[in-house]
């Protein structure tokens, strides 16, 4: 290995080879003695693809997030600028949909976002639209499955609830 213009080079052919044909590190590899003169350089080379290939991933993972969080806000109303705030720092929608909460006299079909570590939920006012009920921190919650229906009970510090959705697949 030589740096060259502030680029680390190695110095055997068959390894820029790869490099300028697009094959991958690890099939190289799966071809290479580990006696040859390339298979340390490749094996390092590989590790910092690994590591620079996950580094670009967990940064399209956040913005793909980013833009789901900003994209979630214009569709809710009268959400508190407290939640409005702090639901861009570190929260990762994990999943979104509709499920029935049972509310005191019935049933009624509410909008759920399960966050990292929060469940918000509100009901639907217009095409895609949403005004804002609560949002209840997990940290203290517990979940029980209700015999023989789709449905869980939510228990929180300050709520307890249950809801329930139309198939077992789409409970949160």
């Amino acid at each position: 290995l030589k740096v060259v213009g502030g680029w680390r080079v190695l110095h055997a052919c068959s390894f820029a080879c790869w490099v300028l044909t697009g094959v991958r590190p690890q099939e190289y590899l799966a071809h290479t003695p580990p006696t040859h003169s390339d298979y340390e350089p490749t094996t390092r080379v590989r590790a910092e693809l690994e590591k620079m290939a996950r580094t670009i991933n967990e940064s399209i993972k956040k913005q793909q997030n980013t833009e789901k969080l900003i994209e979630l806000q214009k569709r809710i109303v009268n959400m508190p600028k407290e939640v409005r705030r702090t639901l861009m720092a570190d929260h990762v929608l994990i999943r979104e949909g509709p499920l029935l909460k049972d509310c005191r006299k019935m049933r009624k079909k509410r909008m759920f976002w399960l966050f990292s570590d929060c469940l918000m939920y509100g009901e639907q006012v217009g095409q895609s639209m949403y005004s804002y009920h609560r949002t209840l921190l997990l940290e203290s919650a517990a979940v029980q499955s209700l015999a023989d229906t789709p449905g869980i009970r939510l228990r929180v510090l300050t709520h307890n609830f249950a809801h329930a959705a139309r198939r077992h697949e789409e409970r949160v």
